[in-house]
């Protein structure tokens, strides 16, 4: 499956913002597949399991950096992708489940 970097990238940042969990752009990677394959169907009853194998601490300065977003004229992309799977319904935090 083909998965857009700036997705990757939002779907890296969301779970950090809710609960300071930072993954690598693999993880992000993986992670937007497995909710593809969730939004399309593709998973029935299915358990879904998804691995992160790389831990975002070395990408503090880049995935999770808005002016390395800004230097690589991506920023806006970013934060769009991050506003639109919100508004899917994508959180991470309690606070957001309960409602």
């Amino acid at each position: 499956m083909h998965v857009d970097g700036i997705e990757a990238i939002a779907v890296c940042r969301i779970p950090a913002e809710d609960m300071g969990l930072v993954s690598g752009g693999s993880s992000g990677c993986a992670v937007r597949a497995l909710l593809s394959d969730l939004e399309n169907g593709r998973m029935d009853d299915r358990l879904a399991v998804c691995l992160a194998a790389d831990g975002g601490g070395e990408y503090r300065d880049t995935l999770y950096c808005d002016d390395w977003a800004t230097e690589q004229g991506v920023v806006k992309e970013i934060t769009a992708a991050v506003e639109q799977l919100r508004r899917e319904g994508l959180f991470f935090d309690r606070k957001h489940l309960e409602h």
